[in-house]
């Protein structure tokens, strides 16, 4: 799980230029996370659908890379990072239930593990907890509006929208 984090980081980083951005780069990273699939499913755990997602965003990264189109490889840098997010929730929320049909296994049926003893979803103790991907994108949009904002040859009802949407933060 962790690799999953460590390698959506990477991504990212490739992406937002903070690493060197090439085919090559690419294909490395794309490699370890074929190596991570093959491990998880060789110790007997499941494959989140996200992996695949994943490699095939990371395969179409390099085709942009290497026709020299950075534009296209982005959208699809973000698209491969948002699944290695995903793949890891994923995981963790597999071995949070293997952990918990541990605790459980006390002889009871212990019905549908989605659910909680009075029927409600039990994500995180009730709580949405946002990916660290969906945490980025909100940054990114709380960014340009703030840009948005501080730009004063804007339409003025703009500009009191602009600031009313940003009044909480």
């Amino acid at each position: 799980m962790d690799a999953l984090k460590d390698m959506a980081k990477k991504q990212r980083d490739m992406e937002s230029g903070k690493s060197p951005n090439t085919p090559e780069n690419q294909e490395s990273l794309r490699k370890s996370l074929g190596d991570a699939a093959r491990e998880l499913g060789e110790s007997g755990g499941q494959i989140p659908g996200g992996m695949g997602k994943a490699d095939k965003a990371m395969r179409d990264a390099e085709k942009a890379l290497q026709r020299g189109s950075q534009g296209g490889a982005q959208a699809s840098q973000e698209a491969a990072a948002g699944q290695m997010d995903d793949a890891a929730q994923s995981l963790s929320d597999q071995m949070s239930q293997q952990t918990s049909d541990t605790q459980a296994g006390d002889g009871q049926d212990s019905g549908d593990n989605s659910k909680d003893p009075f029927g409600r979803g039990s994500t995180h103790g009730g709580k949405n907890v946002p990916t660290e991907r969906q945490m980025q994108r909100s940054r990114t949009i709380l960014d340009e509006l703030r840009k948005r904002a501080a730009e004063r040859d804007r339409p003025r009802p703009e500009l009191d929208y602009l600031r009313r949407l940003l009044q909480e933060y």
